[in-house]
């Protein structure tokens, strides 16, 4: 009778033969062969982006990959990493984008290389994508390959008949690693207030709406306003998010990169008229200072043709936005609660007593006048 070992010491044995004794043919038949030749295989490299993104380098340089031996004994195998060249643009970079998946694609390849085989047999190896360098806002995967090297002797020594490869226990017909790209970018805001007669403790309201990118990844997965000192505020998607601020703050709204976005001040007929810096857009647009009105209505910051209750939504593209809003107060503010200043209080009473000396004065030298006569 045949023992346990001995019979699985011979079925292994019958395995290697058969891959020996009909070569490729039996690969081929049954499992996916990785492409290749000269003992090099290729590998892809697949890297996706939203919408407004800028060129890849502008996240990362170099895709490294790693490739370890099962078994110690066998030839060394190496990857070379993959290098992206430099580009102005995904376009320019060759990227191909998708109008409904509102995504950038882009491919790139390498190969892996095996040192000389001197036996026949089947040689297995781990493959995996390397260590991004920190603060790419990207996603590396977590794939990671089986790769079998069939080697076989067909009279002038050994030779590879053909390279297999399995993830997650199914066969692949090829090496491929997906990158993805997740960076995201911000709306810097500073709230200013100027005028004689201003109240730098008034709160004047904002919205912010953002609406969810078709790919969407990364730390702020929502949009989120930010402020010096304070946790973050989340901004759901599709929703309208009121804040506010006063004299001498700053916000920050971060958003994902390929997001839809608006920015409202909500107005009041409050004697204060607003006025907006000039400031470069997302995509590299400059505009112009803009002044609203003192009245009740709402002032896009980001559209300078709407100011309507629904309004055109901007691409959040890779670059930072920075601006300013100076509420300046005017000459029509009611006195009624008005904010002084204690030196300001001190000149308003001076005025007032000057003024009420000035009407006395005024009279009694009319009065004396009068007498005369």
């Amino acid at each position: 009778m045949i023992g346990k070992k001995c019979l699985k010491s011979l079925l292994m044995f019958g395995g290697i033969m058969s891959v020996l004794a009909f070569g490729k043919t039996a690969l081929a038949d049954e499992v996916p062969v990785i492409k290749g030749d000269d003992g090099k295989y290729d590998i892809s490299c697949i890297v996706q982006a939203p919408e407004g993104s800028n060129w890849i380098t502008h996240y990362f340089g170099k895709v490294p990959f790693e490739i370890t031996s099962v078994d110690e004994k066998n030839p060394k195998a190496s990857v070379e990493s993959i290098n992206i060249p430099d580009a102005d643009s995904m376009g320019k970079g060759g990227a191909k984008f998708d109008s409904v998946k509102k995504m950038w694609t882009a491919n790139f390849s390498t190969r892996i290389s095996f040192e000389k085989f001197e036996h026949t047999g089947i040689y297995a190896y781990k493959l995996k994508e390397g260590f991004l360098h920190a603060g790419t806002k990207a996603t590396a995967p977590s794939t990671e390959y089986v790769v079998r090297v069939f080697v076989v002797d067909e009279g002038n020594g050994p030779v590879i008949k053909g390279v297999t490869a399995e993830e997650s226990g199914l066969k692949r017909s090829e090496l491929s690693f997906v990158n993805s790209v997740f960076p995201e970018a911000s709306l810097s805001i500073r709230q200013e207030v100027s005028g004689d007669l201003a109240d730098k403790t008034k709160d004047f309201k904002y919205v912010v709406m953002i609406e969810k990118p078709a790919f969407v990844g990364g730390k702020y997965a929502e949009g989120a306003v930010l402020r010096k000192g304070m946790n973050s505020e989340k901004v759901p998607y599709g929703k309208g998010h009121e804040f506010s601020m006063k004299a001498d703050e700053r916000v920050a709204l971060y958003c994902p990169v390929g997001a839809h976005m608006y920015v409202q001040r909500k107005c009041e007929k409050d004697g204060y008229v607003l006025k907006r810096s000039a400031y470069t857009d997302f995509v590299g647009g400059r505009h112009g200072e803009r002044i609203g009105k003192d009245g009740k209505y709402v002032f896009s910051l980001l559209d300078d043709s709407d100011d309507g209750a629904s309004p055109n939504k901007v691409l959040v593209a890779s670059s930072n936005v920075g601006m300013t809003v100076t509420d300046v107060a005017t000459n029509d503010v009611p006195l009624t609660g008005l904010f002084l200043d204690e030196k300001s209080g001190v000149m308003m009473v001076a005025i007032a007593l000057g003024s009420l000396v000035a009407l006395g004065a005024g009279a009694v030298v009319y009065k004396k006048k009068t007498s005369d006569r």
